[in-house]
């Protein structure tokens, strides 16, 4: 209370309260626990989506293989790594040198390790099994690889034959 010429006036601001650092702080607190846990199940699910598109393109691919061996009597050499799905008119072609019927080397790994020198890696062919080019990436547009040991070719296409002259 002040006092002016005798007169008493009533301070009402000592009556008006705010919140405290404390109150403050808590409410802050319970707000980012909050948004903490709606972010991290937001998360886990877009990651679980993204597990089953991977999932879904790579049971067809596994599928399209299976077709391109019953047809071609070989397994598709990998695709380069190499080329832009942009640009690239060969953007999931397999690399296949026709000449000598052995995968080609051209934009993919091939090994130089003990035991595995035959082994070639790149790109899903995704041309070569008449797939659409979103084939190519998995759920993350990471490309999805793929290896091949040119050694498989002879034993699928020598195993092949046997079996035709079998029936």
């Amino acid at each position: 209370m002040i006092k002016i010429k005798n007169k008493i006036i009533i301070d009402n601001n000592r009556n008006k309260r705010g919140y405290t650092l404390i109150e403050l702080s808590i409410v802050i607190l319970v707000i980012s626990l909050l948004m903490a846990g709606v972010f991290s199940m937001a998360t886990g699910s877009i990651n679980n989506s993204k597990v089953a598109l991977t999932n879904k393109k790579m049971k067809e691919i596994y599928k399209s293989m299976g077709t391109f061996l019953m047809v071609n009597k070989r397994l598709p050499c990998p695709a380069s790594l190499a080329r832009s799905k942009i640009d690239d008119a060969d953007y999931g072609k397999e690399e296949r040198d026709d000449a000598n019927n052995n995968c080609g080397t051209t934009g993919v790994y091939t090994s130089s390790v003990a035991g595995f020198s035959n082994l070639i890696i790149g790109a899903v062919p995704i041309k070569s099994l008449n797939l659409d080019s979103d084939f190519a990436e998995d759920g993350y547009e990471n490309k999805i690889n793929y290896g091949e040991k040119n050694l498989m070719h002879s034993l699928i296409e020598n195993f092949l034959r046997k079996q035709c002259e079998i029936k």
